[in-house]
């Protein structure tokens, strides 16, 4: 394709930047226009250029400082709105999380936030960062944005435990309750620097939702270690009809909802979980007690309706 003359290209230009105001040393004058001849015109158009002129941008320093004290601020009411919720007890319950900016632990960017369990906002958060653009790398220089050296993952564990050393400080409350992973590192390293000291000790809640993550998981796990393999039906373990990826999807939700229906009792939380297996199953049912059927809705239609009675002591 030819290029376009320099003519068409002017104005191409003139149309796009029609209507702005340009700032130029003969005054404020906007493009394919002419400057204004009489004197009024000509006052009000320097009095545009000067305001344009005035009008200056917030630099990024100073957008930076502004955006942290919103940040402070805002995590500062959330904190007094969770101490509010938790009948002005000074003692919070919180979830912690490590985020990184890309997959697999390999990510130079990462944060930590925590957040309030009774009012689910962030009540702080801690950002580090492993990129480095300094020209020498042994003596980093003061505006350098590296604050972590070691591997990505501990940026969950250096970040827990420095918010948890200074919540005392900064905001005057304690976090004696933990909701995280199971196998959280970032726990067990509170718990063994004592931040609160020896008789203050934080208790460790699990999490449902990656309790439900863990069982897909093991289930996906499992149907990839039986992949071309057949069970006793002489059936494989995938395809229709089978554990599929909608089914593992169906049994961790119904899973989750069988635990938060049943947090005050564990023999009913077991027996809602057994409900599921014979219900999803595809075996007969013969021998399920009644007793043993929870009162929960799966898919619209209670479960007593689809069992049939006989003897529980037989299930395994």
């Amino acid at each position: 394709m030819p290029r376009a003359s320099t003519k068409v290209f002017k104005k191409r230009r003139g149309v796009f930047n029609k209507g702005r105001c340009n700032k130029s040393n003969d005054g404020c004058g906007e493009s394919n226009s002419t400057v204004p001849k009489n004197s009024a015109d000509e006052k009000s158009c320097a009095d545009g250029a000067k305001l344009c002129t005035n009008e200056t941008e917030p630099s990024a320093s100073e957008r930076k400082i502004a955006t942290r004290e919103t940040c402070e601020h805002s995590m500062a009411e959330a904190v007094r709105e969770a101490v509010d919720e938790n009948d002005g007890k000074r003692d919070l319950a919180v979830a912690v999380d490590g985020s990184w900016q890309k997959r697999g632990f390999s990510s130079k960017n990462g944060l930590v936030t925590v957040t309030s369990v009774d009012t689910g906002k962030v009540i702080d958060v801690e950002v580090f960062s492993k990129h480095c653009i300094c020209p020498n790398k042994t003596k980093h220089l003061q505006n350098c944005k590296r604050n972590f050296e070691g591997y990505s993952g501990k940026m969950e564990v250096a970040g827990a435990l420095s918010i948890f050393q200074r919540s005392q400080s900064l905001y005057n409350v304690r976090y004696t309750k933990y909701l995280g992973d199971r196998d959280s590192k970032a726990f067990t390293s509170i718990v063994e620097n004592k931040v609160y000291g020896d008789h203050c000790s934080v208790e460790k809640l699990e999490c449902i939702g990656h309790v439900m993550k863990r069982m897909g998981t093991c289930l996906r796990r499992l149907k990839t270690k039986m992949r071309g393999q057949k069970l006793s039906d002489g059936k494989p373990l995938c395809g229709r009809n089978r554990l599929t990826e909608a089914e593992i999807d169906r049994l961790q939700a119904y899973y989750g909802r069988a635990i938060r229906r049943n947090l005050s009792s564990v023999k009913d939380m077991q027996q809602a979980i057994w409900a599921i297996f014979f219900y999803t199953s595809y075996q007969p049912m013969k021998n399920l007690s009644m007793d043993f059927v929870p009162l929960i809705q799966i898919r619209g239609a209670n479960l007593k309706s689809r069992i049939a009675w006989g003897d529980l002591s037989s299930q395994k």
